[in-house]
């Protein structure tokens, strides 16, 4: 044991020792704050999850575009198929598969160029709408996410 000089009290011999816990002050303040920063955090978390989703839909809806447009361009590298789209507009609507993503639909228009083509020289411009239908009813909707690619092809 310990001997103090006579002219020091216990409460001095009390004082110097080290806390080891926490106290209930402690502890309350702590609470506080991580729930100040937390619960804004967590509001943060949910908006960038749905932002992400968001972005990598339209990314797989315009990489699904260009895909479908080269194959189109290939396609009407063929002269025959070239003159029939220079002839006669078409339009094509079909469902689209993405993973994670259902209810996509592709919208492939061939429109002929009248006034820049002509029969010796025919182009067909070529557009793609790719969209996550939402609602069911095969047209693009301003809510809906949408993407568009389009490009001329002729025989050169």
């Amino acid at each position: 044991m310990c001997r103090l000089p006579k002219n020091q009290s216990n409460s001095r011999r009390f004082s110097k020792r080290r806390r080891v816990g926490s106290t209930l002050l402690d502890v309350a303040l702590g609470a506080s704050v991580l729930a100040i920063l937390l619960v804004p955090s967590m509001h943060l978390v949910s908006q960038h999850e749905q932002i992400a989703t968001r972005t990598q839909l339209r990314e797989r809806l315009l990489y699904e575009a260009d895909r479908i447009l080269q194959e189109q361009r290939i396609l009407l590298r063929d002269r025959q198929v070239l003159n029939d789209a220079f002839g006669s507009p078409a339009e094509t609507l079909t469902k689209l598969s993405i993973d994670s993503f259902p209810n996509c639909l592709t919208k492939i228009s061939w429109v002929p160029e009248l006034n820049v083509g002509s029969k010796s020289t025919p182009l067909v411009t070529v557009i793609v709408d790719v969209w996550q239908d939402r609602n069911g009813n095969q047209t693009a909707d301003s809510d809906e996410p949408f993407q568009s690619l389009r490009t001329h092809q002729g025989e050169w």
